[in-house]
């Protein structure tokens, strides 16, 4: 409940929400400010929604990284949990995520012999199995033998994903490491796992930068696609600031 609700604060769409109710409380005794309120609501909630927009907001998060280089020599291929939207509680019932290209990502650099050991991370939710475990059992599937998986399945967070699969990596020698998350998530994945001790080749997936055919009025108008991914966007730039805060980056 308390991660909804401090997703919904930094969200377009709670802020225009938060503003447009406190239009309708200031309506009867400020009318001007009440309007106000209410026209920043509506262009906060037009921007964030519109296309145009969100890509140059993508455009910007996600920066310069570029497909890893097949000729880039690393220890181990370190994949992040955040790409299952359900891990069961058994061998069954591994659903992807709206980001599991990472998951897939991880197992074709594997293929291609990028390297030998794959790190998989991530916790437990609620009473199912770790993500680390549920992505694992997914590498296995697609070609990737047990052996060569690595599972860090206590962390909660990308700066947990990093400082906990550095304790499990650092034994086998395994220092420089081909990290696959989103896009999106890249630049505050790599700046924390290099804060952690790695050594970071990034290795991003899952684009969502999408470069608009023209400027035209088709690209102002506001669509729920949009106003989800303007909200992912948004939350990584204030996860980004609340890592630099803590020194996490």
């Amino acid at each position: 409940m308390l991660d909804f609700v401090k997703s919904f604060l930094v969200s377009p769409f709670g802020i225009a929400f938060l503003l447009l109710l406190g239009s309708v409380v200031l309506g009867g005794r400020m009318p001007a400010r009440s309007r106000q309120l209410a026209a920043v609501s509506l262009a906060i909630f037009w921007i964030a929604a519109a296309p145009y927009p969100s890509n140059l907001l993508h455009r910007l998060v996600e920066g310069p990284h570029k497909p890893l280089p097949r000729d880039e020599a690393v220890d181990a291929i370190m994949v992040l949990g955040g790409g299952l939207q359900s891990t069961g509680k058994d061998s069954q019932g591994v659903d992807l995520g709206s980001a599991g290209d990472r998951v897939i990502a991880a197992s074709r650099l594997y293929r291609e012999g990028v390297a030998e050991r794959v790190i998989s991370t991530g916790g437990r939710k609620r009473d199912e199995r770790s993500e680390a475990e549920g992505m694992a059992s997914l590498l296995e599937e697609w070609g990737v033998p047990p052996e060569s998986i690595l599972i860090e399945d206590a962390s909660h967070n990308t700066r947990e994903n990093c400082v906990f699969s550095l304790e499990i990596a650092k034994p086998l020698g395994i220092e420089r490491v081909a990290l696959v998350t989103s896009a999106l998530h890249m630049r505050r994945a790599s700046a924390a796992c290099r804060k952690a001790g790695f050594d970071v080749v990034p290795a991003p997936t899952d684009w969502e930068f999408q470069s608009p055919e023209a400027l035209d009025w088709e690209s102002w108008i506001p669509t729920p696609v949009m106003l989800e991914r303007t909200h992912r966007a948004v939350h990584e730039v204030v996860g980004s600031l609340y890592y630099a805060l803590r020194s996490w980056i």
